[in-house]
């Protein structure tokens, strides 16, 4: 079975919460290694946030 086309408006979204992130994260000087650590997530699931990637979802770790 083929995965529905994520929606326009759930792109746009993700990609507005994801560039107002990586601005905060700037404005405060953290670097990713350190939101990353902080919000237990890998560096790789913070740079796909932070580039708006609608299909990053909610795990329990190593379960994904």
């Amino acid at each position: 079975m083929a995965a529905k086309p994520t929606p326009v408006r759930v792109q746009r979204a993700a990609s507005d919460i994801g560039g107002q992130l990586a601005a905060w994260r700037r404005m405060l000087n953290l670097t990713a290694v350190q939101v990353a650590e902080r919000a237990n997530v890998s560096r790789d699931t913070l740079r796909r946030l932070e580039h708006g990637d609608p299909g990053v979802v909610d795990q329990p770790p190593g379960e994904g």
